[in-house]
């Protein structure tokens, strides 16, 4: 509530100062980045401005040197005709920057220019990503929103329905989903062919319910015999899933455990489990159990058992946004958002 009173009173005391005609001329040369000048109207007096920082870190350039200033701070203005460049980090949020005038009382030469030119409004970026990321890439995106300003709009499916609303022509800035669907995202011109970074990965554990008793499954002895001892096994019909059943037919227990065995969809895994009276099991990825209501946690594949899912991020070619896109998946795999990340299952 703070922030938006403060943003409020901004915002009135810029449209104040532009009816008046009392504003400086504001252009903008490039994306979070600014020159601002005075002019006077031939009079010799002063006139100064301050620039307060809403969020990251400004930096501010003129003849005289250059000055840094983190979010929360004013930064000191200059006299009439002084030429300076303002740039951001963390974002395009030309927001972020807000000039104040100290010394208003006469006219400037020129009109009054809108401090926010439609150009430098501050991006919306819609994320279509793969389920199993929900969890934490919400946070991640939460953490860039109070950094940048960027609102993420997240849009979770698994991987391959994804890829088939992307074909199908849905439209979005960034996509997040395994390398294999990137592939053929990329070969149908839908995303960059370029540089996609990995963001991570996810492992496949069990889960029950919340009032189910506790199962030990640390190790592959110990899971078999807690598989075996279900009375249903749920796992999807994707890549996690398919490569449980290829795990059941390894540890030799495939057969036996065939008519307990419930193959769904690819977030379904969890139905058969919440709606079951007795000993129900269910096989999927770490994060999607561990935030499940209902659902606890019973520990991950043991050793050589376990397998990953990896994912990769990359721009859509139709982006309008690709500046705010290329920001944004930079930012995920910063320090700040793998530390996040690996907190909430995703190494």
């Amino acid at each position: 509530m703070k922030r938006i009173a403060i943003l409020a009173l901004i915002a009135a005391m810029l449209l104040s100062l532009a009816a008046a005609s009392r504003a400086g001329e504001l252009q903008v040369l490039s994306a979070g980045t600014m020159h601002f000048a005075l002019k006077d109207a031939g009079e010799n007096f002063t006139r100064s401005e301050t620039f307060y920082v809403l969020s990251g870190e400004l930096t501010q350039k003129t003849p005289e040197g250059v000055n840094h200033v983190s979010s929360g701070q004013p930064m000191p203005g200059h006299p009439s005709n002084t030429p300076m460049q303002v740039s951001g980090t963390g974002g395009n949020d030309l927001r972020a920057l807000v000039m104040f005038v100290n010394d208003a009382t006469k006219p400037f030469s020129s009109p009054a220019v809108s401090p926010l030119p439609a150009a430098a409004q501050v991006p919306e970026l819609k994320v279509m990503a793969d389920s199993p990321l929900g969890p934490a890439l919400s946070k991640v995106a939460d953490l860039y929103h109070q950094e940048t300003g960027t609102q993420v709009e997240l849009v979770l499916a698994p991987s391959p329905v994804v890829k088939q609303r992307i074909e199908a022509g849905e439209a979005a800035d960034v996509v997040l989903v395994q390398p294999d669907f990137a592939e053929e995202l990329a070969k149908s011109g839908k995303v960059t062919a370029e540089d996609r970074p990995m963001i991570g990965r996810v492992g496949i554990g069990l889960g029950a319910r919340s009032d189910s008793p506790e199962h030990d499954i640390s190790t592959p002895e110990k899971l078999k015999q807690t598989l075996l001892g279900v009375d249903t096994l749920s796992f999807n019909k994707v890549k996690s899933g398919n490569y449980f059943a290829t795990m059941l037919e390894h540890l030799g227990i495939a057969e036996s455990l065939k008519p307990k065995i419930v193959r769904t969809s690819p977030n379904g895994i969890f139905e058969p489990v919440l709606k079951g009276h007795g000993n129900d099991v269910a096989a999927g990825t770490i994060p999607l159990i561990e935030t499940t209501p209902g659902i606890k946690y019973l520990g991950p594949l043991p050793g050589d058992l376990q397998d990953y899912l990896t994912y990769t991020a990359a721009p859509l070619t139709n982006t309008r946004q690709r500046n705010a896109a290329e920001n944004f998946i930079r930012f995920l795999t910063s320090s700040k958002a793998k530390g996040t990340f690996t907190a909430n299952g995703v190494n």
